[in-house]
Parts: structure tokens; sequence; C-alpha cells
């Protein structure tokens, strides 16, 4: 060890100089305090034997300025008095020292207490590494785990969640997020949000968000219901998810033109709906256990319907808000988040909420993932946002494509989404895809199944008739060697408003179209499935062809949703 030794007496620091070079340490020697200073800061000093009463500096005040030079180092000082008064020796402990050794000295004692001071500093040493290795673990999982959060959030693709009448606080407890938002747009014009909480936080509980927002977002670009999605999130929580583990859920499908509200609360606290005179004038409670938790045939999937009025808000939100604890233990609880939702302001809700959360919780640590959405049905800020959706819509002018699929494409081929594929790269449609996409492919699927496949629609009329027409269609399919369709899909823009046209032509056998017999093509569009309903829904008109194989759909391009 590099000993220093500090004090007035020549004769004492030649005393300790001797005891300790027998042991092998190193020996500097200062006079007093300011020079113990001065020699600390030039060599690498281990422990420091120090007198108490010394000129020009005290043995107390240098003792302070070495552990302060230390800073995390552990440097051992070793007070030497001769003074045996308690009250003293605890004065020596006080201004930073760790033991005292009392004059005249004893060379047994001071061996002792050296090999104690060496071995907890080799301790401390040790302690000291495991800690910096500690730190080097956790930076860098730390880094990896910020990394890993945006691929996930980059991967999950949130959805269209930037819009001027949606407003949202979505903040994790830790690095990953349990809580998860979603809003879509229905190729109908509606707006579909999720806002959901699974058990627990972190990365466990944001691994179940994937599925779900996958199904989600795919499902209501597709056009399907709130009840079909909700049945095939709760199919995959439930084959996904482990035993005890569940998503807490709320789905709510929102008409921009005519208000009408589907709303399904499975597991989260009450939906609001605030009036224009700032009131909660309507609560949602759950009626339904949270995604996951039973099988989907047993599974409500019955929703509230309301019809929400302009300036009306609809608030969701999970647990974690009213959960929120300070450092006293107590709950934000519900009656100040209604306090705050009713109370007049001039800044959005959630930013007096995250401002009246932070007050709240004070030095306490977040302990849940916390989000609210407030959804306001403003009609200009939807006709801002279609403005601008639709001047970007034009700048295509016109656009077409043709395909001709012969039986060896339609057997191998998901054309479904090749066709998805060529819409999403079309320009001047980037509000309208979806709709496109949802026409071409429920007028191929029936030029497939009742023209190309000549499946008999009356099969569906039954539940067991559903598995056996798709048992009939895999059969037929696997063994097609003739047949084909033909497609062309063309886009025309013109001062003021858009124009689509898809001619779906199948090799078939037709119907008489003129007398209207409903068979075919026109069958599964009149009663299976979506069909015809859908597409009528959409303000797309159909009509019939040739011997009754060819179908075309007309849209108009109209702005906004």
């Amino acid at each position: 060890m590099r000993i220093l030794v500090v004090d007035d007496e020549p004769t004492n620091r030649l005393i300790l100089q001797a005891m300790l070079s027998r042991e092998g340490h190193d020996i500097f020697q200062a006079d007093n305090g300011q020079r113990a200073i001065e020699v600390f800061t030039e060599e690498d000093i281990d422990i420091a034997l120090m007198d108490v009463m010394m000129p020009v500096m005290d043995g107390y005040t240098a003792a302070k300025e070495i552990k302060r030079l230390s800073g995390e180092r552990f440097v051992p000082i070793i007070f030497l008095t001769a003074i045996t008064d308690e009250e003293a020796l605890v004065e020596c402990i006080r201004n930073g020292g760790d033991d005292f050794l009392t004059k005249p000295y004893n060379r047994i004692i001071l061996k002792a207490k050296m090999d104690a001071l060496i071995r907890i500093q080799d301790l401390y040493r040790t302690v000291r590494k495991q800690n910096d290795i500690l730190e080097r673990y956790q930076h860098n999982s730390q880094r990896e785990q910020e990394l890993a959060e945006k691929i996930f959030s980059n991967i999950m693709n949130y959805g269209e969640r930037e819009l001027p009448y949606i407003d949202m606080i979505h903040q994790p407890a830790e690095t990953f997020n349990g809580d998860i938002v979603l809003v879509g747009k229905h190729p109908t014009g509606a707006i579909c949000l999720l806002v959901g909480d699974f058990t627990g936080h972190g990365l466990a509980s944001a691994l179940g968000a994937f599925p779900a927002a996958q199904i989600f977002s795919a499902m209501c670009k597709k056009g399907f219901s709130i009840a079909e999605i909700i049945i095939e999130i709760n199919a995959r929580m439930t084959n996904l998810l482990p035993t005890g583990m569940f998503l807490a859920a709320s789905l709510v499908q929102i008409n921009p033109v005519t208000g009408d509200t589907v709303i399904w609360n499975a597991g989260l606290p009450e939906i609001y709906i605030v009036g224009t005179d700032g009131k909660v004038n309507r609560r949602i409670a759950s009626s339904h256990p949270p995604l996951g938790v039973i099988r989907t045939n047993n599974l409500d999937i019955s929703a509230e319907k309301i019809i929400m009025k302009l300036g009306e808000r609809l608030v969701m939100y999970t647990d974690g808000i009213i959960e929120t604890n300070n450092d006293q233990g107590e709950m934000f609880g519900e009656q100040n988040l209604l306090l705050l939702i009713e109370t007049p302001a001039d800044e959005p809700l959630t930013v007096s909420m995250q401002r009246e959360l932070q007050r709240f919780r004070g030095a306490a640590k977040q302990s849940d993932d916390l989000t609210l959405l407030e959804f306001t049905f403003d009609q200009e800020k939807f006709d801002e946002l279609l403005q601008l959706q639709n001047m970007d819509a034009q700048t295509g002018k016109h656009w077409q494509f043709s395909l001709n699929l012969n039986a060896a494409v339609l057997k191998c081929v998901d054309t479904a989404s090749m066709l998805l594929q060529m819409i999403n790269d079309m320009q001047g449609l980037h509000i309208h895809n979806e709709i496109l996409y949802l026409i071409v492919a429920e007028l191929y699927l029936n030029a497939l199944d009742y023209g190309v496949l000549k499946l008999d629609s009356d099969l569906k009329k039954t539940a067991t008739g559903f598995s056996e027409y798709y048992e009939e269609r895999a059969r037929r399919l696997e063994n097609l060697t003739d047949g084909s369709i033909n497609i062309h899909v063309e886009s025309e823009w013109y001062d003021d408003f858009g124009n689509l046209k898809v001619r779906i032509e199948d090799s078939g056998e037709g119907f008489d179209y003129a007398n209207r017999k409903a068979t075919n093509m026109e069958a599964s569009l009149a009663h299976h499935g979506r069909g015809l309903a859908l597409l009528n829904s959409l303000g797309c008109s159909v009509h019939f062809e040739g011997k009754g194989n060819i179908v075309v759909a007309d849209y108009q391009l109209k702005t906004g949703f």
C-alpha cells in the first residue's frame, strides 16, 4: 500500500515509517495538513494516517479535503491522537476518519487496524468494480430497450392518430407501453377507435399489443364491422395470451357525417360523452369481460348505440389515470378526473390532465401506463382535414390498369393481396385506396366463386353449409385447370370530383340479368357476405353486361370521407 503519514513531530513520523515499512508498504510523509493535501494530489495514496493538532492546517480540515478529493474512491483515514476522551474520538470520526490510533503507538494494534482497513478497501474496490459492470449493463440494456421500443412502435403502425379531432395521453410506466391506442378509417367513412390495457405493463404486455394492432388495422381498412373485429381479436388473444393475462379494451366506431356511434366496452373504465355545456351527460360502463378471457363462441358482441352531436366529446381512458398514486398513497380517483373534464379551460384536456397528474403524483414514481383519448365531434376539423386530403388525391388525374388471370394464377397467387399492393402504389388515391380495394376484392371473389368455380351460394344459408361451402371451394380451386378472370380498373379526376370504374369479367356461364334471376354472381352480391349491400352503402353503382359474366362498378370519388 502507498501510505501517507502526516504528523508535525518528525519522531512520530519515523516510528510509523519503521513499523509500516516492515510490512512492505511505501511511505510518504507530510508535516502539516496543507502539505498532506499536496502530497495526496501528487501521489496515488491508498491510506492516510493523520495527526489532529498541527500547524498551518489541522488534521480535521485536511481529512475533509482529502475525502472530497477522493471522490468515489475509498481512501481510509486513521487519526493519530494522544486523546482518549470519547467525545474527542467521536469528533475524529465525524470529520472523515475511518479509525483512530492512540499514542504511544503499538505495532501489533497498528498492523491489525491496517489489515482491517485493507480488507475493507479491497471489498470496496470489488463492490465498485461490480457496480461499474452493473451500470454499464444497465446502460446498454436501457439503450437496447429504447431501440427495440422504437422498432416496435414502427412495426406496430398504430394508425392515423395524428388527426385534428383526436387528442391523447399515451405515457408508459416503463420503456414499453402495455396500453394501446389505435385509430383507423373504415371504407364507409367511419372512424374506428380502440383503447386497450393489457394486464401489467412493460415488454410482456407490449408484445400482446402487436397482433391486436395488426388485426384492427387490417380489418378496419377492409370494411369489417366492430363485431367482426372484436371476434377476431378475442380469438387471437385467447390463443396467444397465457392464463391470467388479458386485454381490457373499448372499441368505438363513429360516423363523422351522421354522428351514429357504436361503443363496445370490455373491462375499461366508463366512457364519457361530454355535452356542449361541458358536462358529462352520458356514461358507457363496461358490460363485457376483457378480450382473451372467454372463448369466442361464448363472446357477447352486443354494443351501445348512440348519436353524437356536433361539439360533443368522447373520452376514453385506462385505469392508470384514476389509480395514479401520490407519495401519501392516495389515488387520483374518478372524481378528480370528472372535475377536470367539466372545468372550463383554454387548453386541451390532455394538457391539463398531464399537468394535474404530475402535480398530484409529486415525488411518487409512475406505477402504471397512462392513456386518455379525447375525440371531438367537430365538423370544421373534419372538413379541414378532408380538404387537404382531397387536394393530395387529385394529383394523379388519370390512371388505369388491367389484369388477365388464368387458371394457374388463380390457383397459386394471392390475387387480393396483389391487387391491394397495386392499388397502394397508385398516385392520386390517398384517401380512397381502401374503398377501391374493397370494391375490387368483393367483385373478384364473387367472379371466382360463382363464375369460375361454379359454387352454389345456397350452401351458405345454414351454419354447417358455410363449412361445406369452403371445403368444396378449396377442392375445386385445387383441381382447377381451366377458366380466367379479367380485371380492369381506371380512375379519372375532373374539375372538382373523380370517378372510379371497376370492370370484372369471368369465364363462367353468367346468368339472365335482364330478367334479374338471382343466381350466380348476383345471388352472392345480393344475399351472402357483405356483397352488394356493402357496395351500395359506399355509394357504388353496380350493373351487369354480356351474358351476365361481366360486372361493372362505378364509384364517384367524392371529397371527404
